[in-house]
């Protein structure tokens, strides 16, 4: 059985702790990243399925070579990453020596590039008794409103703009949203009809521990709450609107028990570049999860898996973590460290923030004008829960999925637009409020801002 140590800093799940345990790892394992083979490249054509086995068959002779010279066994190997970044990323575990004595021993080989724990991930969820204070419009003028009963108690989705651009655009069955979470309740009334199949014919994936299953049913209501903020059908006259009323959304089940540790949240990834390759329109990813690390190079194992993503065109909205820290100079207890996903600066990746009816800060909510791009609705989110019900929850892992239902809803209305660009409509649409506090880089969501933004095209009418 796998023993879990405590080391530095764990993410936990309330807003309000006064300290914070030490995230954990799984002892005796490591993930190490290594160049990827590069006959590989030349020799095989890794756009066809004959090419993508021989090139994954390559990739995994490289980890045994590796193993057996130290000792170890090679548990999972990731082609998908290595065909976009030409890194191997490597899952390795000893019988024998401790992670710490991994990491001294193979930091020192010379062809490693980097060598990690396997470490455990949080979700960002804050305590659901949060409040919202008094429900405030920011659109004064509605242009449409759905006809959904719980419409009135989505005060985020009249916060960001949503009844203007709903009058333009309410999304398209052509873009694919990977959830990264606990699995989504596929079969919710307000959401099935907005679940796509993966290539095997599932709504999704689940991960754990390393090993995979066909079925990413949601068992926990987390990864389902947001689902349905993302894209739960509007205008139905049923439960809740969406961001997009159409959409199609993946299931990537890597926190099965409400956390992950990193390999299963590469092989997630390692799944959703796969899925893109064989004709899934995946263009974006939302994670609302993370930890609080030491600072992390960008070509780590889990560097170079959430770049590979961004270098495949996918946007990644990320939640920044809950515990009302200054991330650019948190309390002396996390000194030095950093929140990761989110802390990743690639080219296609946004950090989200949280705040309240109102647009100010959420209390519980990271944030950093340097580290935290965006803030978004996350105090008593009002969305779809398991068993054909609706609740609320609060948590900047509510605040990143309103993020992500932008992202697609601006592939949608903007076809043509490279991730990066649409990246530059939500950041350069944005309410600047926040800014000035040292809050957010860029300000607050606002979908209508960025629908508006005239720096490529002129707007869809």
């Amino acid at each position: 059985m796998r023993k879990l140590l405590f080391c530095l800093m764990l993410v936990i799940l309330f807003s309000c702790p006064a300290l914070a345990d030490a995230p954990e790892y799984v002892e005796g394992e490591v993930l190490v990243v290594l160049n990827a083979p590069l006959s590989a490249y030349s020799t095989y054509s890794i756009t066809e399925t004959a090419g993508i086995n021989a090139y994954s068959q390559a990739i995994l002779y490289q980890a045994e070579a590796f193993a057996r010279d130290f000792g170890l066994e090679a548990l999972n190997t990731f082609s998908e990453i290595a065909v976009i970044s030409g890194k191997s990323i490597i899952h390795l575990r000893s019988e024998h020596k401790s992670t710490e004595e991994l990491i001294q021993e193979l930091s020192s080989v010379p062809y490693v590039e980097s060598v990690h724990p396997n470490r455990i991930r949080e979700l960002f969820e804050a305590s659901a008794a949060q409040t919202t204070g008094d429900y405030i419009s920011e659109n004064a003028q509605y242009a449409l409103t759905p006809n959904d009963p719980h419409f009135a108690e989505q005060w985020g989705m009249v916060n960001i703009g949503m009844p203007e651009v709903w009058a333009r655009t309410t999304g398209s069955d052509t873009i694919c949203v990977a959830v990264m979470d606990t699995g989504i309740a596929y079969n919710h009334q307000d959401i099935n009809a907005n679940m796509t199949r993966d290539s095997f014919g599932n709504f999704g994936r689940r991960f754990k521990n390393g090993a995979q299953s066909s079925d990413p049913m949601d068992s926990d209501g987390h990864g389902t709450q947001v689902a349905g903020i993302i894209g739960a059908v509007g205008n139905n006259n049923i439960g809740v609107a969406g961001i997009n009323w159409k959409v199609k959304m993946l299931a990537v089940n890597v926190m099965p028990d409400r956390r992950a540790i990193d390999v299963d949240v590469i092989n997630g990834i390692n799944y959703v570049l796969s899925e893109k390759n064989k004709g899934l329109n995946i263009r974006v990813v939302n994670m609302s999860f993370g930890g609080w690390d030491a600072p992390i190079s960008d070509n780590s194992p889990f560097g170079t898996a959430v770049k590979s993503l961004s270098d495949a065109g996918i946007i990644c909205t990320i939640a920044v973590g809950n515990e009302t820290e200054n991330i650019s100079s948190p309390s002396s207890l996390r000194r030095g460290l950093r929140v990761y996903p989110a802390c990743f600066r690639f080219a296609t990746t946004i950090s989200v923030g949280s705040i309240s009816a109102g647009s100010a800060r959420s209390s519980f909510s990271n944030f950093s004008s340097e580290w935290v791009d965006i803030a978004a609705p996350g105090n008593s989110i009002f969305s779809t829960a398991l068993n054909n019900r609706y609740g609320m929850l609060s948590g900047t892992s509510m605040s990143a999925p309103h993020v992500a239902g932008a992202a697609a809803l601006l592939f949608a209305a903007y076809p043509s637009e490279t991730a990066t660009q649409i990246k530059t409509r939500i950041l350069e649409g944005a309410r600047k409020i926040g800014i000035s506090d040292g809050y957010w880089k860029s300000g607050i969501l606002d979908v209508a801002g960025a629908y508006n933004y005239s720096g490529f095209n002129v707007p869809v009418t």
